[in-house]
């Protein structure tokens, strides 16, 4: 879930944050913008999907936690029923992402994380149960230690996915022939196609670097 939050209020954005702070320990992962100037609410409004945008009132009248917590229970409902969502648990926490959410799997040294645009969280799995279960058009294995979803992936650079939250993921040699057929198929651009943006490689320059597994098998 991701959710927008607007005030100029300090004493509203840190109570909200807190808000937000227990209501991903209960419910699930949030991503929260806290943003306090209009200049900083438009932009994002223009550039992110946000499932929540919160306008924050005055000063001294804030929202209870009860009454948020309530909310985004009833919301996260609704949007499960209208979107696939997975469950995960890692511990005593559980985590749950909608499809559209996940960017990619990956597992260093065994240890699986599910990332979004934004994080990654750890989860209790291996990769060929997650490649079983979110076999479909829309996830491909990239790599032994790695599955993406082709709905975020920006273009292809060599042997090199580049997302589009600018992160970039090494397709190795043994499933490279595949990976271009099925990216070809779902529309994927290679560099130097045109359509420079978010995520461009060019970002390489800017210091981007991708930390995506690494080595071929």
């Amino acid at each position: 879930m991701k959710v927008a939050v607007y005030g100029t209020s300090r004493e509203w954005m840190r109570h909200m944050a807190s808000c937000f702070r227990l209501c991903e320990e209960l419910i699930g992962p949030i991503e929260v913008d806290l943003l306090d100037s209009e200049t900083r609410f438009w932009h994002a409004l223009g550039k992110e999907h946000y499932d929540l945008v919160m306008l924050c009132g005055l000063p001294g009248r804030l929202v209870s936690r009860g009454r948020l917590l309530k909310y985004l229970e009833r919301l996260w409902g609704e949007m499960s029923k209208a979107e696939t969502r997975y469950v995960w648990r890692f511990g005593r926490k559980q985590i749950i992402l909608a499809e559209s959410e996940i960017y990619y799997i990956r597992s260093i040294q065994k240890e699986v994380s599910v990332h979004t645009a934004r994080c990654g969280y750890r989860i209790s799995t291996n990769m060929k149960r997650e490649e079983e279960r979110l076999s479909g058009d829309q996830f491909l294995r990239i790599h032994r230690d790695c599955m993406v979803n082709l709905a975020h992936v920006h273009l292809l650079d060599g042997d090199q996915l580049w997302m589009k939250n600018g992160e970039a993921l090494q397709i190795s040699i043994r499933r490279r022939k595949k990976v271009r057929e099925e990216l070809h198929r779902f529309g994927v651009e290679k560099m130097g196609a045109g359509n420079a943006g978010e995520g461009d490689p060019g970002a390489k320059d800017a210091g981007v670097k991708g930390d995506g597994p690494s080595g071929s098998f």
